[in-house]
């Protein structure tokens, strides 16, 4: 084979000392190929705990709307389990509940401006429901809204 035709093939196969096509070399040579490549295409998908922080900030940034985990999974293009299994893994705690911890969070901050009536609060950071909300808020700080603007 010329030279030219040598360096253009992908993996071109190696010879040994008397000219004859070595396996051994070769299947190495296919092996490093085939790992380099992988791990190009590794470069261009997010790796698991990746793409479960890319979940977790978009939770963030969207926490004030309606937030599904089959929405999440559509917009991630991953399914509902392997989401919910992964995010607990590297999370601790189940979607629903960083969504709801988040939303209490900026909840508490809101609820220092007194001039926000509690149901425009919960309103704010995601909750349609105000007595939903109190009761999440409840669950998470151990007192209520109300209680929690007066302290």
């Amino acid at each position: 084979m010329p030279a030219e035709e040598e360096a253009a093939a992908p993996f071109p196969a190696p010879f040994d000392a008397a000219g004859c096509l070595s396996l051994p070399a070769w299947e190495r040579q296919l092996g490093d190929w085939l790992l380099s490549l992988s791990s190009t295409c590794g470069v261009e998908r997010p790796k698991e705990k990746n793409a479960m922080r890319e979940i977790a900030k978009y939770i963030e940034s969207n926490y004030n709307r309606e937030l599904t985990l089959q929405e999440i999974a559509g917009h991630f293009y991953l399914s509902r389990e392997y989401i919910s299994r992964k995010f607990k893994q590297e999370f601790g705690e189940n979607l629903s509940d960083f969504l709801g911890r988040v939303r209490i969070g900026k909840a508490k901050r809101l609820l220092l401006n007194p001039r926000l009536r509690i149901a425009e609060v919960a309103n704010m950071v995601g909750y349609a429901d105000e007595k939903y909300s109190s009761k999440v808020f409840k669950k998470l700080e151990g007192i209520s809204p109300g209680q929690y603007r007066k302290g």
